[in-house]
């Protein structure tokens, strides 16, 4: 099939057919996301757009049940409409909550006195800063990385105390510089040290206010272009994308969910949760398995409760129970949970609202899984009418890394759009 290149979705897209957004950069309005530090996984801004100014009006409210970065709530925002979001990671949480606050001048007036204060500082290397409890943290950072880092976390809480806005902007500002001034290398979003190519780390004292400059650029950009909208986002206090408690007030909901087996989110952000404080070691382990998608107690699910609703998985689960017990048993839990997840979605979307979302076909020990059309029989059955699927062209391969007989490489994802019956 031929793919059709356009800098953004048509407003009726083609069923099935294949397109490669193309950003033309001098149609690119203020945006957090534009300029914030990356994060794994994020899909492309094109994507919500196209569904918030397809299926919904200005004024209505936008959910994304696994809002990672909050692209969906940023574009929600900046066409008018108020957003929900939900997350597991604390981080996430964080994260979507400073790139969606409408910053006041009281805010930035704040901002600008804290910034000139830090600029005037340097670490006291006799005072014992608190450090995060990583795992070989010496292995991951040197002794100047872990000084400034730890001088900048105990100098935002002491001189940001009275403002949160600040105080969590700074947090994220600090988050940005992590990855950069560790021994880690950056081309993966799984942390790991390069033998190969080994890394100078930047200096921690330059970085953070070269990023935080940058940011701040991003927040008041933003911040002009909502204000006079007056939308707001909220982030739902229940960080459970399978139990959803938005009081039927959703009009249209957008994700991007995790791929099968694809991504360990917890290993990517464990160094900003733990540095920031979010989060220790132990509550990122105990909180991995509440991760869509993860293998658990066999005891919690009925086997084949909501995946023997499609009429494709259930032998391709089988298939691979052959081979790898394990990975179908992952494969099948996956189904289960998007499953209960679309179910509690339905029941906060408002009468013919739609749920749209974006997935990718995966390659499971030697078994092609399409991950859409299954997720489309299942919710046929559960409360949804299948009303379009096309794909787009992945171009940020950072986002997407090759995954070997685990997961195989995806090229494209897919659009799925469900409306509620």
């Amino acid at each position: 099939m031929e793919v059709i290149k356009l800098d953004d979705f048509p407003i009726n897209p083609i069923q099935d057919q294949i397109y490669e957004i193309i950003p033309d950069k001098t149609k690119i309005v203020a945006s957090t996301n534009r300029l914030f530090n990356k994060y794994p996984t994020r899909y492309i801004s094109a994507v919500p757009r196209f569904a918030i100014n397809a299926y919904s009006k200005a004024g209505e409210t936008v959910l994304d049940p696994f809002c990672g970065s909050g692209t969906t709530a940023i574009e929600a925002m900046l066409l008018g409409r108020n957003a929900m979001s939900i997350d597991i990671d604390p981080f996430a949480r964080l994260l979507i909550k400073v790139k969606t606050t409408v910053y006041s001048k009281e805010d930035i007036d704040f901002l600008d006195e804290v910034v000139r204060k830090i600029k005037e500082m340097s670490p006291d290397e006799s005072f014992q800063y608190p450090i995060p409890g990583i795992p070989n943290i010496e292995k991951w950072f040197c002794d100047k990385s872990i000084l400034w880092l730890s001088f900048f976390k105990y100098t935002i809480d002491k001189l940001a105390a009275d403002n949160q806005n600040v105080k969590d902007y700074l947090y994220v500002v600090l988050s940005g510089i992590i990855r950069k001034v560790s021994n880690a290398d950056e081309v993966s979003p799984k942390p790991y040290i390069s033998t190969k190519y080994p890394k100078t780390p930047a200096d921690p004292s330059e970085l953070f206010f070269k990023v935080e400059n940058m940011y701040r650029e991003a927040i008041i950009g933003f911040s002009e272009a909502v204000a006079p909208l007056h939308c707001n986002s909220t982030i739902l206090e229940s960080n459970n994308a399978r139990t959803i408690n938005a009081e039927n007030t959703i009009d249209l909901a957008v994700t991007s969910p995790p791929y099968i087996n694809a991504y360990d989110y917890v290993r990517s952000l464990r160094f900003e949760d733990m540095w920031l404080g979010l989060a220790s070691n132990e509550e990122l382990k105990k909180s991995k398995q509440s991760y869509i998608g993860t293998e658990i107690s066999k005891s919690f699910y009925d086997k084949y409760r909501y995946a023997s609703q499609s009429e494709t998985v259930v032998p391709i689960v089988e298939k691979i129970t052959e081979v790898d017990a394990k990975r179908a048993a992952i494969v099948n839990t996956y189904f289960e949970d998007m499953a209960k997840n679309m179910i509690a979605v339905r029941e906060e979307l408002k009468q013919n609202g739609r749920y749209v979302i974006v997935v990718g076909d995966s390659n499971i020990r030697g078994q092609s899984i399409p991950t859409a059309k299954v997720l489309a029989e299942i919710a046929e059955k559960n409360g949804y009418i299948f009303e379009l699927s096309f794909k787009y062209v992945i171009r940020d391969r950072y986002l997407h890394l090759p995954r070997g007989n685990r997961g195989g490489i995806i090229k494209y994802d897919e659009i799925l759009v469900l409306k509620k019956k």
